[in-house]
């Protein structure tokens, strides 16, 4: 017979009228047309939300978890997995490489191919070595065919750069689409649209890919942009002043219908004189959640990069690290998957270089070849390139290091993991 649990504990009663989470847990199958909610011999006299069938069998533990964290005060029996589809991701490739001085665009080969209707580049950050704030000090990376990511960045050269990406081949019946692309913003324009085909906002996120500009000498609020979908066929991209031609990519990944349990936006500006700001969204089970990076950008007097970390179940911090004379702004997409695609828990952390040029964040052991990373901006004590530009790579299984060019002063950076079946 199943095991009901009410408010995440054995019972079978309720005793009054108020909302209450009921999981039924059984080990026998579910054939779909025996289903029958809200009735036995006679109708339940109420009403029944959120309604979930899962495809396994629940540990009392996690039954638990779903109440705790907030998925309570809703009648849960189940989410019906995705036919056919059992893992979120196929494989991954992480790479590392250099545009040397004078070096404007270089390709990477991949190990193997990937099938680009359903795989993505996700970047990593980079870091550069001069002190000096120049054009040549940013870049774009996208998949470019099956075998190739293309990293372009715009002219003047002067500075050898190190960015590292992560492609992603998810599962087949995993996306719907994935659509990549750039705005241009033309000098006097801080906002910028771009039209794509019809997606389904509430199961897509729109993912920062990188930005470049040509101008020789600029600032980061001219090339730095925060994606956005406006709504089902608009991405917008924003940056903090407009002196500037530059151009910055994005890929719009529509999730298929089953994958997700929800998809929130989230920026915020970090206002003068303050080092950090919140957004608050619903909540989410922190075990199941990812969040992908959108972009960061500032206006004058405000020349430092800011993070962006899920601290809680319905919080995003947004951090500069340090007080700055104008505003800046960070932004990204909290998606929480269904469990039921998820080897392990979700992981997020922020590592910290004091005094050094690199450092390693220690992670509960995953397989590489099935996580997925998002590098979600960084901060630090003054705004020299050479200080706070930094990227992340996977050394091994358990552990995640943050790489920059210069080990002075104090810099750290965030990330989300989360590993696939």
């Amino acid at each position: 017979s199943p095991t009901i649990y009410v408010d995440g504990a054995v019972s079978s009663t309720l005793n009054d009228l108020k909302w209450h989470l009921v999981t039924v847990v059984s080990t026998a199958g579910i054939n779909a047309n025996s289903v029958t909610l809200g009735k036995s011999t006679n109708y339940f006299g109420g009403v029944l939300d959120d309604v979930r069938f899962y495809s396994k069998t629940l540990p009392a533990a996690q039954v638990a978890t779903l109440y705790q964290t907030g998925s309570g005060n809703r009648l849960h029996v189940a989410q019906i997995p995705v036919t056919g589809v059992t893992t979120l991701i196929d494989k991954t490739a992480f790479a590392t490489t250099t545009l040397a001085i004078g070096v404007n665009s270089i390709t990477y080969t991949l190990p193997s191919s990937f099938d680009t209707s359903r795989s993505v580049v996700i970047n990593l950050g980079l870091n550069v070595n001069d002190a000096t704030e120049r054009a040549d000090q940013y870049a774009s990376m996208y998949l470019t065919d099956a075998n190739t990511v293309t990293i372009t960045r715009g002219t003047s050269a002067n500075d050898a750069i190190i960015p590292a990406f992560e492609v992603v081949q998810f599962s087949t019946g995993v996306v719907s689409s994935i659509q990549t692309g750039d705005l241009v913003f033309t000098s006097g324009n801080s906002t910028q649209t771009k039209t794509i085909t019809s997606v389904d906002t509430s199961r897509s996120v729109v993912l920062w890919q990188g930005n470049y500009t040509t101008n020789g000498t600029t600032i980061e609020g001219r090339t730095n942009t925060i994606f956005s979908l406006s709504d089902s066929t608009t991405v917008t991209g924003n940056r903090g002043t407009s002196g500037a031609v530059a151009t910055s990519t994005y890929a719009v990944i529509q999730f298929a219908s089953g994958i997700t349990t929800s998809v929130q936006q989230a920026s915020s500006t970090i206002s003068a004189s303050t080092p950090r700001s919140t957004f608050t969204i619903n909540a989410v089970n922190m075990n199941n959640a990812f969040l992908f990076f959108s972009g960061y950008t500032y206006v004058a007097g405000g020349h430092v990069p800011s993070t962006a970390i899920l601290a809680d179940s319905t919080t995003v911090v947004f951090d500069r690290g340090i007080n700055q004379s104008g505003n800046s702004k960070a932004g990204g997409t909290v998606v929480e998957f269904s469990p039921t695609y998820l080897n392990s828990n979700a992981q997020s952390g922020s590592t910290l270089m004091s005094g050094k040029a690199s450092d390693i964040s220690t992670l509960t052991s995953v397989t590489l070849n099935k996580t997925l990373l998002s590098w979600t901006g960084a901060r630090g004590d003054n705004s020299l390139p050479s200080r706070v530009r930094m990227y992340i790579y996977p050394q091994s299984s358990t552990n995640i290091t943050a790489y920059r060019q210069s080990s002075s002063g104090n810099a750290s950076t965030t990330w989300s993991l989360i590993e696939s079946k």
